[in-house]
């Protein structure tokens, strides 16, 4: 029985804190060819194509993704609106994401 529980109680979590996408991807027709590009959420995309097919994602640089430096950032919350039009929670995660800042405050305050 305790088992059952702690199953069910997984399974629970697990869909809850399942992400579905605010806005789907976009139909692309991408090649094949593998020209591996960085994108600014720090995935590794076979092609720009393939990174162009995802909403809000600008490139970083060509190449695959290296591993996440150490961004080290205090938790104070002093958003700031990237040039990729995400809201960071301050100006440290925004530079950690490799993305220029826009304006002071959320991005959709302006």
């Amino acid at each position: 029985m305790k088992l059952t529980l702690v199953i069910f109680a997984v399974c629970v979590s697990v869909a809850l804190t399942a992400t579905v996408d605010e806005e789907p991807d976009r139909e692309c027709a991408c090649s094949m060819d593998f020209k591996p590009v960085c994108g600014t959420d720090r995935i590794t995309y076979g092609n720009d194509c393939m990174r162009n097919c995802k909403n809000n994602i600008h490139l970083l640089h060509e190449g695959e993704c290296e591993e996440e430096d150490e961004c080290v950032c205090n938790q104070d919350y002093r958003p700031v609106c990237g040039d990729d039009d995400v809201t960071y929670s301050n100006d440290c995660s925004r530079e950690c994401a490799g993305v220029n800042n826009v304006h002071e405050g959320s991005c959709d305050s302006k």
